[in-house]
């Protein structure tokens, strides 16, 4: 492993404990009763950091603070459900932290997300995630849908009515609802303070892109988080390929293994959406070797020189791979370019045994 990869590593499996308490929504003196409690404990303690396994932060929210699998989203949708719902049920004076998205995906990556199916082997699992997260001091939470961020309308103002009125955050950091499309709310003591993302990679309604693309969705599959990147029609553009880099690299920044699958492999392997309407198979799968994948449904003939898939050639172009052909190697198969690409950059995970040559 060299140092560039080294490093990925690091920063995608370790965590500080700053990084934790701000990620569980936490003080440092909880994190401490954690420990002694045998629930979350570093795997290295320093005077100034402790060092956490990012599997075990994971596994801690989802074995005691996600309740697992079977968790109630209130308000489907509907801003006045969800306002009514907090007035009557939420004691504000016990609440230390309120997490604001624009869209679902943000809290599916912060880890809230309920998946409704019991999970089989090689399925592809939808999964359902609030907008609004309510935090108590002993962790118990409340999930909703229906108030939200990053634009002026119903949900943005229905955020802005509970922020002020019932929790009693300040309109100066109450109004950040409007501007971005995530807002982290912490209480310490009797004052309130917010830490917002800005709107990189987040694509707005009336971008060209939701006319070509499905919503950027986020799945699960043998315990991976997937984002599929799914074209609503067949070929790809210039400007496809800088949003795809631009909206999906965020969510995989490091590919450590690339597969590439037959189409009709693709379908066995559960590599694919299908449906009563139409089917989707996802022949090109980018990982970063532990916990996250993104596929991708470009068409790929298996055994076509790899500059004949222009599509392919593209997208791994805007992955940051220098691609260049030789024309005394242009008849060989795919399986040798994808050798020769990935070498020093990402391992091509069991191509030989997917990829059929015809020799």
């Amino acid at each position: 492993m060299n140092r560039e990869m080294a490093v990925q590593v690091v920063k995608r499996q370790v965590m500080t404990s700053a990084e934790v308490a701000q990620t569980l929504g936490v003080t440092r003196q909880h994190l401490s009763n954690l420990d002694k409690n045998g629930k979350l404990s570093p795997v290295k303690k320093a005077r100034a950091c402790d060092i956490y396994l990012r599997c075990d932060v994971e596994k801690y929210k989802m074995d005691y603070y996600m309740g697992g699998y079977s968790r109630e989203i209130i308000g489907r949708g509907c801003t006045s459900i969800c306002e009514e719902y907090i007035e009557k049920n939420v004691d504000s004076s016990k609440v230390e932290a309120i997490y604001v998205y624009f869209r679902g995906s943000a809290a599916i990556m912060d880890g809230f997300y309920v998946v409704d199916e019991q999970a089989h082997p090689d399925e592809l699992l939808a999964l359902r995630a609030p907008t609004f997260v309510i935090q108590y001091s002993n962790l118990d939470q409340e999930w909703l849908d229906g108030l939200n961020c990053n634009y002026n309308g119903m949900g943005p103002n229905g955020s802005n009515r509970v922020l002020r009125g019932i929790f009693g955050v300040p309109q100066e950091i109450a109004s950040y609802v409007y501007k971005y499309p995530v807002i982290k709310y912490y209480r310490e003591n009797e004052n309130w303070r917010a830490v917002f993302e800005r709107e990189e990679n987040i694509v707005k309604n009336d971008s060209p892109i939701t006319k070509k693309y499905n919503d950027a969705q986020i799945y699960r599959y043998n315990n991976k988080l997937v984002k599929i990147c799914q074209r609503t029609d067949k070929y790809w553009d210039n400007y496809d390929i800088e949003l795809f880099a631009r909206q999906y690299l965020s969510f995989l920044p490091f590919v450590n293994d690339v597969t590439i699958y037959p189409l009709e492999m693709a379908y066995k392997t559960g590599h694919c959406i299908t449906s009563s309407v139409d089917d989707c198979a996802f022949q090109v799968v980018l990982s970063d070797g532990y916990d996250r994948e993104i596929w991708i449904n470009a068409h790929v003939e298996d055994n076509v020189p790899i500059e004949s898939n222009e599509e392919l050639v593209e997208i791994l172009k805007s992955l940051g791979f220098d691609i260049e052909f030789d024309e005394s190697k242009a008849r060989n198969s795919l399986i040798t370019y994808f050798k020769e690409i990935f070498r020093r950059k990402a391992r091509v995970t069991n191509i030989s045994k997917i990829v059929r040559i015809d020799k």
